[in-house]
């Protein structure tokens, strides 16, 4: 080594610029520089005591040491200096760790100030009595400084977990809120269904008595109609007789009739068309009325499905009540006319008056009975498509509103994955600083009591509006007609439940989804806490400097990513092939194809089951009426 320190100073002598060398560390010196051989690890209790780290090692620990020192050191052969100068080294380096140690504390990390202070307790026997006492006092000072930061830091936690309580506290009494509004619904929904069921059933009653008295009408007509057909031909066999009988008188009026048939052949020809005009007017009018019976016959849904947008049509067709009484007028004139003549001895009229006489009897009776039951029966249809076009419309608003309710619930479940986030980082010290985070966290409290309380004001309009919609429809059932209200009745029992069993369906499936995705974010959670507690609090606590900054590469606050409560997956390309398939279904429904139909409305299920919620919400309505329009075409006769 003596030769080495020799070198050494006439290297130095001859080169005045190795002055300008920065200070090494022991750890940074090569081993011809070192002075004793590297340290042992901590807490060898065989060779060095009780987890002790030798005196001069413990000096040189982590010190920046200059060449100068170490010659300085080494030459010196007097041991009242060398111990000055140990002790003087000790006491700087007891210095550096006090100003870590008020470091540590003014940041709020009392481990680490612990730890150095652990570390300062080896000191004070290595120093004289003077030193030691100066050394015991700052210690003491630093003690009752450490102490007040690790009161302060667990105040702030019991803070923080009271703020956690009374959150927590406040979301379940948020879902118990939740649970009896909801069980509140469900009651008031269970006594409308009742109702409506009850009126159901008391329309359906009325609807068949009503049936019934059509029937005997119909009845009644039939038989008058048989009987007058049986009088006719009584009639003509008493004629034939009498007639065979009186051959010979029947050739003389036969040759009067001639003569006068020459005389009055003119005339004869004019009352001839008249007759047949006035027959074949009358006989068009039966055939029309005829012709539309079968709406009588039909019920409501099929008559929507089968006549949708002829209605108006046929109404015309059916003409007015002041056409139809004008008509029979006319008719009935006319005959009085030809009666005179015919009492006059015209033979002609004799022959031909009978015939239009059962025409417009026949005409007259179901212009006042079937005619005008048809046309009572298209106004009936007219109101119920009405009412139906105006479900339709409060359906696609109770959809947006639910849909808005749902997003506003995503947006609360995202707010609250973010706020359990952020306090998991803050309680591995990698968020921001503790007053940050209480202003954070009170804001979000704030927003949320906020979100909570615009959704609560939301559901109570909703639930008003549904009680006065409710209270509506009850008052204008006692108003409508009997046949009305049992088709609505019935049409809205069936929406509704149709309704609540799809809004139960989208709520199991939300609540799965939200379920996979929590346990996603929970599985992340934990595996970036793990990271952090193997790789990043180690080197924090390995650090000789406090931390004051977020590592680089950890993800901050605003890029963190928080997935949302569901993905879209749909495509524009679905949906137009989706448009295509209903055209299909509704082409093989035209061609009454039940099976062609059938097959392509399954195909258009399966690729609605893999679109997105807002995908799913353009298409619902028409798809639900293609599905009732495929029923109905089922249900007809083969």
């Amino acid at each position: 080594m003596g030769w080495l320190l020799a070198v050494y100073a006439v290297l130095k002598a001859k080169a005045p610029e190795l002055d300008a060398i920065p200070p090494m560390t022991s750890k940074q010196l090569p081993d011809d520089f070192l002075i004793l051989p590297p340290p042992p690890p901590p807490r060898m209790k065989e060779k060095n005591g009780a987890g002790k780290l030798p005196k001069i090692q413990l000096a040189l620990e982590d010190t920046p040491l200059p060449p100068d020192s170490i010659m300085k050191l080494r030459s010196m052969r007097n041991q009242e200096e060398r111990k000055k100068a140990k002790e003087d080294f000790l006491l700087f380096r007891a210095n550096q760790l006090i100003e870590r140690i008020e470091s540590a504390a003014g940041d709020m990390h009392p481990e680490k100030a612990l730890d150095l202070f652990a570390r300062l307790t080896r000191y004070p026997p290595l120093l004289s009595a003077k030193h030691r006492a100066e050394l015991l006092s700052e210690m003491d000072l630093l003690s009752a400084k450490v102490m007040e930061v690790k009161k302060e830091l667990k105040r702030r936690d019991v803070e923080q977990a009271r703020l956690a309580a009374e959150a927590e506290k406040l979301r379940l009494e948020e879902a118990r809120r939740e649970i009896i509004e909801h069980k509140a619904h469900e009651q008031r929904e269970a006594k409308m269904h009742k109702v409506l069921d009850l009126e159901e059933q008391r329309q359906k009653e009325l609807l068949e008595e009503g049936f019934a008295k059509h029937r005997e009408l119909l009845k009644r007509l039939a038989d008058e109609e048989n009987k007058a057909r049986s009088e006719e031909s009584l009639a003509r066999k008493l004629r034939d007789e009498y007639l065979a009988k009186q051959g010979k008188k029947s050739e003389l009026l036969g040759e009067a009739f001639s003569i006068r048939g020459h005389v009055f052949g003119q005339q004869d020809a004019i009352i001839r068309k008249d007759i047949r005009e006035m027959a074949k007017r009358l006989g068009q009018g039966i055939r029309t009325i005829e012709s539309h019976e079968s709406i009588l016959r039909d019920d409501v849904e099929t008559n929507l499905m089968k006549r949708k947008g002829k209605l108006d049509d046929i109404k015309a067709e059916l003409a007015t009540e002041e056409e139809v009484t004008s008509h029979i007028q006319d008719i009935s004139a006319k005959i009085m006319e030809f009666d005179k003549a015919a009492a006059g001895g015209n033979t002609l009229l004799k022959r031909e008056l009978p015939k239009l006489k059962r025409l417009q009897e026949s005409y007259s009776k179901k212009a006042q009975g079937l005619r005008q039951a048809i046309i009572a029966k298209i106004a009936y249809l007219e109101s119920i498509r009405g009412k139906i076009e105006e479900e339709q419309a409060q359906q696609k608003e109770w959809a947006e509103q639910k849909k808005a309710i749902i997003t506003a619930e995503r947006e609360l479940a995202r707010m609250r994955r973010m706020r359990d986030f952020m306090q998991m980082l803050s309680r591995i010290g990698i968020a921001k600083s503790r007053h940050q985070q209480e202003k954070e966290a009170f804001a979000m409290l704030a927003r949320q009591e906020q979100m909570v309380r615009l959704q609560k004001e939301r559901e109570h309009e909703q639930a008003l509006r549904i009680e006065r919609d409710a209270g509506l429809r009850q008052a204008q059932l006692a108003v409508r007609t009997e046949e009305s209200i049992a088709s609505q009745a019935t049409l809205v029992a069936k929406q509704m439940k149709a309704y609540e069993k799809r809004i139960r369906a989208l709520e199991g499936r939300r609540k799965k989804r939200h379920a996979k995705l929590l346990g996603k974010l929970e599985s992340k959670a934990m595996l970036a806490g793990a990271l952090v507690e193997e790789e990043i609090v180690p080197a924090i606590s390995r650090a000789s400097t406090p931390v004051t900054a977020i590592p680089p590469g950890f993800p901050l606050e605003q890029n963190v990513p928080i997935p949302v409560a569901w993905q879209d997956d749909g495509h524009p390309d679905d949906l137009s092939y989706i448009s295509r398939r209903i055209d299909d279904v509704r082409e093989a429904l035209a061609q009454l194809d039940v099976q062609q139909a059938k097959r392509a409305y399954i195909d258009i299920m399966q690729t609605y089951n893999h679109l997105s919620d807002e995908n799913k919400g353009k298409v619902y309505h028409t798809i639900r009426e293609l599905y009732e329009e495929r029923k109905q075409a089922e249900s007809l006769p083969a």
